[in-house]
């Protein structure tokens, strides 16, 4: 049960980002001008991002996934930074070989205030995968 509300999660998070990233690449032109509202809080290309990763393992497979990006002030970073960590830390270590080391390198992000980034970083990432 407690698996399944992870893989809850984890989709939930996954759906989040992808409308967060189509929002962003709608409004590029915009953002990169001047500040826009994203869900009542102003944003513009300098505004940064926190995410948080997780990894589980499932004996044979570990997989890690990243939290929906975060804005300091608007979204509790505190909280999703130790959900991350806590099912990483429990969960993460049992994949055969790979669920230490994801666990280390996940743990190391995490507790280091997590992945940070601009979304001017995201739209330059977004264009030359394009």
């Amino acid at each position: 049960s407690s698996l399944v509300g992870i893989w809850m999660w984890r989709r939930s998070s996954i759906r989040q980002a992808k409308e967060f990233f189509a929002w962003v690449v709608q409004n590029a032109e915009t953002l990169k001008t001047g500040p826009m509202l994203y869900k009542g809080t102003k944003v513009d290309a300098q505004t940064q991002l926190v995410s948080f990763q997780t990894c589980v393992s499932y004996v044979i497979e570990t997989t890690k996934w990243s939290s929906c990006p975060l804005i300091p002030g608007r979204d509790n970073l505190v909280a999703v930074g130790l959900w991350c960590t806590l099912v990483t830390s429990v969960c993460g270590w049992w994949g055969v070989p790979f669920g230490p080391i994801f666990t280390l390198e996940t743990l190391w992000m995490n507790l280091r205030g997590g992945r940070r980034c601009t979304i001017l970083d995201v739209l330059a990432t977004r264009a030359s995968a394009t």
